[in-house]
C-alpha cells in the first residue's frame, strides 16, 4: 500500500544486512509505479542489494483481457516492472489468491519462480501478518522454533509504522499521506509559476482534510 514505507523497511533491512524480496503490485489502488517519485523509490530499494518482485493481480487482467491466460498477464507485468526497476524480475506471488488460483502451483510460470508453488508450500515454512495481524502463526513463534529450517516470511510494510494504531488507521494514514502529498505538490507548482493563479476558497476555517470530506459528502 506504500512504497514509501516499503523504502524505510528496506533501509532498516540493509542496516541489518537482510536482504529481501520486495513483491511491486503494477496495478495497485494505493500507488503508482510510472510516477516520478514511485519509480525513484524502487530504483532506490534495488540499489540497497535488494530483489523485485513481481505481485500478480489476476483479477485486474482477468477484466482487461478477452481472454485470460496467466503466462501472458505475468509477462506483461514483468515487462512494465523490468522497465520500472531497471531490474531482472525472476519470482512472482499472487495478489489476494483464491483457492481456484492456488491450483495453479506448477514450480514456474513464464519463466518466473512460483512463491505459491506446490513445492515450496509443501517445503518451507510460512508465516503472514496480512491485513495487520499474525496469521497461520505468529513470526516471532517460527522465529524461535529450532524445528523449522527454512522460513518464508511475508510481511507488509504499511503495517510496521511508529505509533499504536488500527490495521485500518495505517491504510487511512497510506491513503491520505498519498492525498497530502499530491495537494502539496499541486500548490509547489502553482506557487513556482507566476502566470498562474492557486485559487482558493474564501472560506478558509476548514483544514484540508475536512474540506475534502465536505466535497465528497
Amino acid at each position: 500500500m506504500s512504497l514509501q514505507r516499503a523504502r524505510r523497511i528496506a533501509e532498516l533491512d540493509a542496516e541489518c544486512g537482510v536482504l529481501a524480496t520486495f513483491f511491486i503490485l503494477p496495478h495497485s489502488d494505493f500507488y503508482n509505479v510510472l510516477e516520478l517519485e514511485q519509480t525513484k523509490i524502487i530504483r532506490e530499494i534495488v540499489k540497497m542489494g535488494h530483489e523485485v518482485g513481481l505481485h500478480l493481480d489476476v483479477e485486474y487482467h482477468s477484466a482487461t483481457s478477452r481472454t485470460f491466460d496467466l503466462e501472458s498477464a505475468i509477462k506483461k507485468d514483468t515487462n512494465l516492472l523490468e522497465d520500472v526497476a531497471e531490474k531482472k524480475i525472476e519470482v512472482f506471488s499472487y495478489h489476494n489468491p483464491t483457492q481456484n488460483l492456488l491450483k495453479f502451483d506448477s514450480d514456474s510460470y513464464a519463466g518466473l519462480i512460483n512463491c505459491y508453488s506446490k513445492r515450496i508450500k509443501e517445503n518451507i515454512d510460512y508465516g503472514s501478518d496480512s491485513n495487520g495481524y499474525w496469521r497461520h502463526q505468529a513470526i516471532p513463534e517460527i522465529l524461535q522454533d529450532s524445528n523449522k529450517s527454512r522460513i518464508q516470511i511475508l510481511t507488509h510494510p504499511e503495517w510496521w509504522i511508529e505509533g499504536d494504531y488500527s490495521p485500518r488507521d495505517r491504510v487511512l494514514r497510506c491513503v491520505y499521506g498519498r492525498a497530502h502529498k499530491v495537494v502539496l505538490n499541486y500548490d509547489t507548482a502553482m506557487s513556482a509559476n507566476s502566470d498562474r493563479e492557486n485559487i482558493k476558497p474564501d472560506d478558509s476555517s476548514l483544514s484540508d482534510d475536512e474540506r475534502a470530506i465536505q466535497i465528497l459528502q
